[in-house]
């Protein structure tokens, strides 16, 4: 029998069941439409769980879902902005001379940010599906580009140097034990956290935040036993305990959120800061969007203090005081 190599293999093999000795051919026939059958039926079926999903998670989680809309509409306007100012058309620069720093700097910034997007809208349209740990997969992708983004921002010799990743394997394992590796790439943020406030207790926060989720997200980024077991369950309204497969929305849906928009929250605070502190871009710099994008923040800043004195009752430290 020829090894099977793709889907045409399948048909391939499916055709000669169904076209050989009358009797077979019918009886495997009948197989053939019961499967048709059942596809169809299940494909109906996934659909009408995500739908009761969707209506589930809305229902219980609305006011936080806008929330975290607006955080992706502002990560959204920024991209919008940047990409204007320093498009990624190479078409009009000097042949003769590479871009200068701050317009490569920009120029990566605005692709980390397109990666940051889908990333929140993609947790956004997983958790709506009660996705949870597929959800924490990618929240923790997001944590690591938001961390790396503002790190190009803030320091010179972070940026000089993770450009040398694309240069070759050696340069690549350099680069990570030096400067992306997750102890060395805190440090720099430690520095540049501490330069930005001008005191350690705004970063001490931060770490605190942050390490917690790093912990908490590497169980499932790297397929930890118990948390493998622990996302077959979970516990549902009333205290119920279900099985999760299509998707279920838990208790930990309402965590994951929760912490999505903690960090969308604080990567735009911080982008801001960084832009303007260190690529010495003033939002006025980019005309009127720009000034509608610092209203946007502006409105934002107002009502997070609310939202985190809420959400985080019993978790311990809270992002407000940053």
């Amino acid at each position: 029998m020829a090894p099977i190599k793709g889907m045409r293999d399948i048909l391939r093999l499916l055709e000669a069941e169904v076209s050989g000795p009358r009797e077979k051919a019918n009886k495997n026939k009948s197989y053939i439409h019961e499967l048709l059958r059942d596809l169809r039926g299940m494909k109906g079926y996934i659909l009408s769980i995500q739908q009761e999903r969707s209506q589930e998670f809305l229902s219980m989680y609305r006011w936080k879902s806008y929330i975290l809309d607006y955080i992706i509409f502002l990560h959204t306007s920024l991209f919008l902005l940047c990409a204007e100012k320093f498009p990624l058309d190479e078409s009009n620069d000097d042949v003769n001379d590479e871009p200068d720093k701050l317009t490569m700097k920009m120029r990566f910034t605005t692709s980390a940010l397109t990666h940051l997007i889908n990333s929140l809208f993609s947790i956004y349209i997983l958790l709506e599906k009660g996705l949870d740990v597929q959800a924490k997969q990618i929240l923790r992708s997001y944590i690591e580009y938001s961390d790396l983004t503002l790190a190009v921002l803030g320091d010179e010799d972070f940026y000089d140097n993770y450009r040398r990743m694309g240069d070759g394997e050696r340069e690549r394992k350099e680069v990570w034990n030096k400067f992306t590796r997750p102890s060395a790439l805190t440090k720099i943020l430690e520095r540049i956290f501490i330069d930005m406030d001008g005191t350690r207790e705004h970063w001490n926060i931060l770490q605190q935040i942050r390490k917690q989720l790093y912990d908490d997200l590497s169980e499932y980024t790297h397929g930890h036993f118990m948390a493998v077991l622990f996302g077959a369950f979970g516990e549902i309204a009333g205290g119920e305990i279900t099985r999760t497969p299509l998707g279920a929305i838990t208790k930990r849906v309402d965590s994951t959120l929760i912490n999505t928009i903690d960090y969308g929250y604080l990567f735009i605070k911080h982008i801001v800061i960084a832009i303007v502190k260190y690529q010495k871009l003033p939002f006025m710099t980019f005309g009127e969007e720009g000034a509608k994008f610092v209203m946007y923040y502006k409105i934002l800043e107002s009502f997070m203090p609310a939202f985190f004195l809420v959400s985080s009752m019993g978790k311990g430290k809270s992002p407000t005081k940053l």
